[in-house]
């Protein structure tokens, strides 16, 4: 673990997480890998348990706004202190007291945690201070957006339509997810149909088009008719590399969606 101050661009705080992965404190931000929380966007964090089971080491959560849920296990366990200690010099409004250290020295086990505190801060064991209920409903709504993604194998329009209309009120993440689905995969059927509709229209145009002008002695089909193939075939060819993307796509999203990440469809941006 080291500190920084935050002249030159500089994290306040940069502490090593257990699997090698820096965490860097900026006045603004917590980022790790590349990804990037908001501290504007934190409504809470404390203590949570060790999500590999390595007690009694704390682990750091976080709850966003838009409802993920990231927690960060230090390599060093003190750490866990002074990355929340830190935090709160930016966020003064998310702090409560803060359990003893002397707790956790020599990772002894805490004494019996009080009845549960479902407020925002600090709690007195290891597990989440945020209702019980909110991390399986978290867990519901990563699944439901899993599902709105994968729906482009089985329902790909309507399913993410229904799932949109009936989490939009109560899931927020999940009805997002579901509706950037909805759009992509709306898009996408509707190109398939209109390459279809366009490949027959030409087809069938050349051949009523041509049969005034077969010579009623031969049965033979006109010579234009063979020539629509290649266009019907470029435009076959268009709407299965269109489905393929849009696969490909699907599967990135319920991917991310299974971790509580955001997914953004190309073209959809923040729709």
């Amino acid at each position: 673990m080291s500190d920084a101050t935050t002249t030159g661009g500089t994290p306040t705080l940069t502490i090593t997480l257990r699997g090698g992965d820096s965490l860097a404190l900026w006045p603004d931000r917590l980022s790790i890998a590349g990804t990037s929380y908001p501290l504007a966007q934190i409504v809470w964090a404390g203590f949570v348990a060790d999500p590999a089971g390595m007690q009694p080491a704390p682990a750091v959560g976080l709850r966003m706004r838009e409802g993920a849920t990231p927690v960060f296990v230090p390599a060093d366990p003190p750490d866990a202190w002074r990355l929340l200690e830190a935090l709160f010099r930016w966020r003064p409004d998310l702090r409560v007291p803060p359990p003893p250290m002397g707790a956790f020295a020599g990772y002894a086990p805490p004494p019996p945690p009080p009845p549960p505190m479902y407020g925002y801060g600090y709690s007195y064991g290891y597990g989440p201070t945020w209702p019980q209920q909110a991390v399986p409903s978290r867990n519901n709504e990563t699944i439901l957006a899993g599902i709105a993604h994968l729906s482009v194998f089985f329902a790909p329009v309507i399913l993410p339509l229904i799932l949109w209309l009936a989490t939009r009120e109560n899931s927020p993440y999940a009805s997002r997810q579901a509706k950037q689905a909805f759009f992509f995969h709306l898009g996408f059927w509707a190109l398939t149909v209109v390459v279809f509709v366009v490949g027959y229209a030409f087809f069938f145009a050349t051949m009523f088009g041509t049969a005034g002008t077969l010579d009623p002695n031969t049965t033979d089909p006109s010579p234009a008719v063979f020539a629509s193939f290649p266009v019907i075939f470029v435009l076959w060819a268009v709407a299965g590399a269109a489905s393929l993307v849009n696969v490909i796509f699907s599967i990135i999203g319920a991917v991310q969606a299974f971790q509580g990440k955001d997914f953004h469809y190309p073209l959809l941006g923040g729709l």
